[in-house]
């Protein structure tokens, strides 16, 4: 139930279930005034400490134990790309997952924003421009039509998670 980088490959495609997702809503983030906040407390219009502006938080209800990825306190699923050790990589390359109780996966759209650090681990966002659907605009254009968009906060439940595939498997279409 989220929006982990599925490369379509085959390999990747089991961690689209009731478990996958993004980022816990526990870890922090910190904003350009260097003040703190955890991500599930962001609101649009916050300034992120690189300048980047949360345009919208996406949030997946879970609300169960759930195997995840603990890095530096925060969760994260399996395959939400985080830049660690200095490379692009996939959390289940770094860490063995631990079943956790976890309430919320969520996401960000940002402008002139591309990843979030959370508890300094830094993050992909929606729309970054890193994948052919989690990164590309078709992703936005789907969110936009969810209520809340605009208001910068958007609350989905499973059964509004519609996962499509391509001919060759990889990922075109999931809110």
């Amino acid at each position: 139930m989220g929006c982990c980088f599925d490369t379509g490959s085959g390999g990747g495609r089991h961690f689209f279930d009731d478990f996958s997702g993004c980022y816990s809503g526990n870890g922090k983030v910190v904003l350009k005034d260097k003040t703190v906040k955890e991500v599930k407390d962001l609101i649009k219009g916050d300034i992120l400490e690189d300048g980047s502006i949360v345009q919208c938080l996406i949030i997946i209800k879970v609300n169960r134990v759930v195997p995840a990825i603990e890095l530096n306190g925060a969760y994260f699923s399996f395959k939400h790309p985080v830049f660690y050790e200095g490379k692009w990589t996939n959390p289940i390359n770094i860490k063995h997952a631990t079943n956790v109780f976890i309430d919320n996966w969520y996401n960000l759209v940002l402008k002139n924003g591309k990843s979030v650090k959370i508890n300094g681990i830094e993050a992909i966002t929606l729309g970054n421009g890193s994948h052919p659907y989690f990164g590309s605009k078709k992703v936005l254009m789907a969110l936009k039509k969810y209520d809340g968009f605009e208001s910068g906060r958007i609350v989905m439940e499973k059964k509004q998670l519609k996962v499509e595939r391509d001919e060759n498997g990889k990922i075109s279409n999931y809110f």
